[in-house]
């Protein structure tokens, strides 16, 4: 029901609340009823957001809180019926409404015609496990400092503003390039899509990803721009640090009027064969074309071409060529791997099948340990089969502890030691024994506080010189 999250994390920043994006995302596309609004309540669950999904009539406005998200009808188009989420903020007795990016205020009889009573709300509880956005500063630094690496190379060679400018394009190439190629890069953009699909006849994932000749099963036209646009601006650093500018603008004038014959089968492409033209990819033969005028007009009509250099110049690109088909097999097969597992975690979190696959099984009756957590009396029992020398049982035992907290009066849990104590050492012997001394002697917050200690510490000799020797141990090996 939610086809953007970013109206949520702002509602969740409103309450202070700060959440990974990235981990939030992977976790409710790995939900089984994935994109449904039960996924989202589930994922706020698994965060420790409490929140809620009411049923509330517009006549009970003013009961609920200043801040929250609401299902309104879309007005953008009143031909078809359709709803989404906004976010709802009350300010000075004034209603505002936040939804597709855009905030604008609301009156009351607009609220009242387009309210359809589906209302989540959030609430900010002191048991909340925040989970910040990891820190990314490194990136930012690296960023920053290849900058001003280059911004001072620029300045040591006295660069002139031909050559300044001339960097400028293939940074341009490199931004269309990575756009076209945005279903490899995972990069979402409603700019990009509004771009790409800007008129009727226009599609660029038509083009870009289309198969209809052979050869763009090896290459097709995004990873020629990308290589060449990024061979472009090394080459042109590389040459200016050398002194061999006007080699490079010769080799490039070259280039691109070899460049001519792509774009003009591309034109061919798009127009004959799919029909359809690729805004990004007119973009692109545009920014050829500029680059071309833009060397006849700075005056290199002179061609310097010195082998050497024309040979470095043709090793460069195709290293870059090796490398890209490399990174891009990597690209390829991580976003493989990262929606096999998304696939995976969904099928594995689907309640549906987990119950059927238990109902179809054998029912096994557990032991009935003398260790029981929360109220004995309940008939919602929990069996856990641990052992404190297993490494996984602490996290186990912490989860135990969270549902303990909020449901304790509603459920009892059976705590199965697992054990051989005819083969354990005495060392052994004496914490197993010491365990369940703590719970029949001295009850269960002390068992689970020693339990916790245990698992902290993982030092038997010290554990048990905190805890009290178990003497009568016919009772306990029972």
């Amino acid at each position: 029901m939610m086809s953007h999250y970013n109206i949520l994390f702002q509602y969740l920043k409103t309450e202070q609340i700060v959440l990974d994006k990235n981990e939030f995302l992977y976790q409710i596309q790995s939900h089984p009823n994935y994109p449904s609004l039960l996924s989202v309540v589930d994922t706020l669950f698994f965060f420790n957001v409490e929140n809620a999904v009411l049923s509330i009539g517009f006549d009970e406005l003013e009961s609920l809180p200043k801040r929250f998200m609401l299902l309104l009808e879309d007005v953008k188009d009143k031909s078809t019926f359709g709803t989404q989420f906004y976010f709802i903020e009350q300010i000075n007795n004034k209603y505002f409404c936040t939804g597709s990016g855009k905030k604008f205020e609301i009156s009351l009889e607009d609220l009242r015609q387009r309210w359809q009573k589906l209302i989540l709300l959030i609430e900010n509880s002191d048991q909340l496990s925040i989970l910040k956005p990891a820190n990314r500063q490194y990136i930012w630094l690296m960023a920053a400092h290849t900058l001003l690496v280059f911004l001072f190379t620029l300045r040591l060679f006295n660069s002139d503003l031909y050559t300044i400018l001339y960097f400028v394009l293939p940074l341009v190439g490199i931004l269309l390039s990575v756009a076209a190629l945005k279903d490899l890069f995972g990069v979402k953009s409603k700019l990009i899509n509004s771009f790409c699909n800007i008129t009727a006849s226009s599609n660029c994932g038509s083009i870009i990803s289309s198969k209809k000749w052979k050869i763009f099963e090896w290459v097709n036209f995004s990873d020629l721009s990308l290589v060449f646009f990024v061979g472009q601006f090394l080459s042109a650093y590389l040459f200016m640090v050398y002194g061999n500018l006007v080699v490079f603008f010769s080799l490039q004038k070259l280039l691109l009027i070899m460049a001519l014959i792509p774009v003009v089968v591309s034109l061919y492409y798009q127009k004959f064969i799919e029909k359809k033209w690729c805004p990004i990819c007119l973009s692109i033969i545009g920014l050829l074309v500029v680059q071309l005028v833009f060397l006849y007009l700075i005056g290199f009509r002179k061609l310097v071409l010195p082998f050497q250099w024309i040979v470095f110049f043709v090793g460069l690109h195709f290293f870059l060529t090796l490398v890209w088909a490399w990174l891009k097999k990597l690209i390829a097969k991580q976003k493989e791997l990262k929606e096999f597992q998304l696939k995976a975690n969904r099928f594995l979190r689907n309640y549906g099948i987990f119950k059927n696959s238990l109902l179809a099984g054998k029912k096994t009756i557990p032991l009935q340990s003398k260790i029981i957590l929360g109220n004995k009396e309940s008939k919602n029992e929990i069996t856990i089969i641990t052992n404190p020398l297993c490494g996984h049982c602490k996290n186990a035992h912490q989860i135990l502890d969270d549902i303990l907290q909020k449901h304790a009066k509603n459920l009892r849990i059976n705590v199965i030691i697992k054990t051989d104590l005819k083969k354990e050492t005495s060392e052994l012997k004496a914490l197993f024994r010491n365990l369940a001394y703590l719970y029949l002697q001295q009850g269960e917050e002390v068992f689970k506080t020693g339990l916790r200690k245990w698992f902290d510490n993982r030092s038997i000799d010290q554990w048990l010189s905190l805890h009290a020797t178990a003497k009568n141990t016919k009772e306990i090996d029972l």
